[in-house]
């Protein structure tokens, strides 16, 4: 408890005078005693407590809909704040640390919490006070802001998470629900959903306000503005990184001399890395991440008063346009760089040999010799790295030649592979081109072959059957065609396969032409998606110039690919095994 006793203190980081409760909760909609915590936020405030203000923000209960074994469920979630005094929160702490009871406006919960993870003190710093260049403190998006100097928190965790994975295993329908209690309030847990069924108690920083600004070269402006409630200034420590790239070019670590303005010697052609903490508990009272403006680019524009237009008259639309144009970019600014804006330009160059080795961004071209074959082995080397938690190939012209040329070669048991391919006229187009050159490579080996009349005849009428059947434009024939394709398929292919063939055609779904591959990684686990842009098709794979590089959003690529699964029913299924 010397940690709820240390924050609590008055002055030591804060002066508290209530608590708001956030409460985030959702039970079975036929038994609503079954309550889950979803996520609770206990924020300490310096406001008098008035009363307990109690009120639901889900006037209508939010319903999460899914399916267990084709049996449709239905959760309702629900949320209610309200607010404590400090003597409550304090007793509800103790109950919820010691005894695994929760109480919920004071009123005990018949759930037991005892198998909560009670974490040490968190310092948590400020979104506002971190640069652009630095990622964004993500547990923010939980808590209640504070513009100043960021937030401690004690945290009770929960680690057992499974009860929550029927809610994250469809990603879009749990940022859907997401996104629901978003717009009531700002807690955003598809962001932290590694936060499903924790408590935190939040302590904003208010014990002082930090400015800080570049005076001159090498000189540091630090002011604080204490709390007014304030009596005794504490005795406190100034910390300063500079950095530039991946060097730290200085460090200093200062008493602080109790004044409004202290002034320091530092590089500050730089990212300053700040921490302001005190020296009798190290309780830290600020931290930033900035960086200072030194010089900034004018881009100067004048108008011309010149247009260019123009008409293009071509079938049934014409096209026109008129464009406004205005002066090239007047340079306003010194191209003589100094040292340390070389260094931040040159940061996040990346070394291309070593994008190709993580398969981030590879090309090829067909005048190389075997380039096919090292794309095809890429490809299946860059499946059986990643498909641990499943393969989805999306490719408007795959055909079972092609899956079997990838997804077959997946080497973990079972993993879901799901194959999406198109059957529309550009297909059929592309895929009669490449047939009747197989066709009159068939027509050499039945004609120039050592077989009688009767059979290169009953040969050729297959051949011609074959042809007819697979590239009329009849769906069904098409897909029949694919099926029949499969039955060609030897040895014990089956070993180990969970996979599922689809296309997409008219009436069903919506047409596509991007190809990808996505790996759809596991929200179970908290393993991020991955999707790479092929650049073309399988069936061109290496054969003519094309780049493979990864998606940096894969989550809306793989969102979309099972939207459009989901669309696609049992007449699109070309075919499945286990069936």
């Amino acid at each position: 408890m010397e940690n709820f006793e240390l924050l609590i203190k008055d002055g030591n980081i804060g002066f508290y005078n209530s608590c708001e409760i956030t409460e985030i909760y959702m039970f079975p909609k036929e038994n609503n005693k079954a309550i889950y915590n979803l996520f609770t936020l206990v924020t300490f405030e310096e406001k008098l407590f008035e009363g307990n203000n109690k009120k639901f923000i889900t006037d209508n209960l939010l319903d999460f809909e899914y399916y267990n074994n084709r049996k449709k469920l239905i959760y309702q979630i629900g949320i209610k704040q309200y607010h404590l005094s400090l003597e409550s929160v304090k007793n509800n702490f103790y109950k919820l640390k010691e005894e695994g009871i929760w109480c919920s406006n004071n009123q005990p919960l018949d759930i037991d919490y005892s198998f909560l993870k009670y974490l040490t003190k968190e310092f948590i710093p400020s979104n506002e006070n971190i640069s652009e260049r630095s990622p964004k403190i993500r547990l923010n998006n939980c808590l209640k802001n504070n513009f100043f100097n960021g937030s401690y928190i004690l945290e009770f965790f929960d680690e057992d998470k499974q009860k929550f994975n029927f809610l994250i295993e469809e990603d879009s329908h749990f940022e859907n629900l997401s996104n629901q209690i978003k717009n009531l309030i700002p807690i955003n847990l598809y962001k932290n959903m590694d936060r499903l069924g924790n408590f935190i108690f939040q302590f904003p920083i208010t014990l002082c306000k930090i400015d800080y600004n570049k005076k001159e070269d090498n000189l540091v402006n630090f002011e604080v503005h204490w709390n007014n409630k304030l009596k005794d200034i504490p005795d406190c420590f100034i910390e300063i990184e500079s950095l530039i790239g991946d060097c730290l070019f200085d460090f200093c670590i200062e008493e602080y001399d109790k004044s409004n303005l202290q002034v320091f010697s530092c590089n500050s052609n730089s990212l300053l890395n700040f921490k302001f903490f005190r020296k009798d508990n190290n309780l830290i009272l600020f931290s930033s991440k900035g960086k200072f403006l030194n010089k900034f680019l004018l881009n100067t524009y004048i108008n011309t008063s010149k247009q260019r237009y123009f008409e293009f008259k071509d079938g049934i639309k014409p096209i026109s346009g008129k464009i406004d144009l205005i002066s090239k970019d007047l340079d306003t600014f010194n191209n003589n760089f100094e040292y340390y804006e070389h260094i931040s330009r040159s940061q996040n160059r990346v070394d291309k040999e070593e994008l190709i080795r993580n398969f981030r961004f590879k090309q090829y071209n067909s005048n190389l010799y075997n380039e096919d074959f090292n794309a095809k082995n890429d490809l299946i080397e860059l499946i059986q790295k990643n498909c641990k938690n499943g393969v989805y190939l999306w490719d408007p012209f795959l055909s079972p030649k092609d899956i079997i040329n990838t997804l077959f070669y997946a080497n973990i048991e079972y993993v879901p592979l799901r194959a999406l391919g198109s059957i529309n006229k550009n297909v059929t187009k592309f895929y009669k081109k490449e047939h009747l050159i197989n066709l009159k490579d068939s027509f050499k080996d039945v004609i120039y072959s050592s077989k009688s009349s009767d059979e290169m005849i009953n040969e050729l009428k297959d051949i011609f059957t074959n042809f007819e059947g697979c590239y009329s434009f009849e769906n069904s024939d098409k897909i029949s065609y694919y099926k029949n394709q499969f039955k060609l398929i030897h040895g014990n292919f089956e070993e180990g396969l969970n996979l599922e063939f689809k296309v997409q055609h008219s009436g069903y779904g919506w047409p596509f032409h991007d190809r990808f591959i996505i790996f759809p990684g596991n929200s179970k686990t908290f393993e991020n998606p991955k999707a790479y842009s092929l650049g073309t098709s399988i069936n061109s794979f290496g054969k003519h110039f094309h780049i493979i590089q990864e998606v940096s959003y894969p989550q809306a690529i793989l969102d979309e690919f099972n939207k459009l699964w989901d669309e696609l029913g049992e007449e699109c299924v070309v075919w499945k095994y286990p069936s």
